[in-house]
């Protein structure tokens, strides 16, 4: 039970600071982080899950750098904006 809240936890925290989508990208790490604990104990590991590996780390970064280009309100509103309520 305290693993499950405490993950949760964090999770919450770090969709606070970042966003759900660098979040949830950033939960798939866990795929090469399991292949390289394979790798130091020396347990036999195919060149296609190497390869996805790294593909799962190159999908990471690219939503890292795409994320520093946009400020962080472009994430928050749509291209329309409201003005008033509407009636007239």
């Amino acid at each position: 039970m305290a693993i499950t809240l405490s993950s949760d936890f964090i999770y919450a925290i770090a969709m606070l600071k970042t966003t759900p989508l660098v979040v949830t990208v950033g939960l798939s790490l866990t795929m090469p982080l399991a292949v390289i604990g394979d790798l130091l104990l020396h347990t036999p590991v195919k060149g296609q899950v190497i390869m996805g590996a790294i593909l799962v780390l190159l999908g990471f970064v690219v939503v890292g750098v795409e994320g520093l280009h946009k400020p962080p309100d472009a994430v928050l509103h749509t291209d329309e904006e409201v003005v008033g309520d509407g009636r007239t």
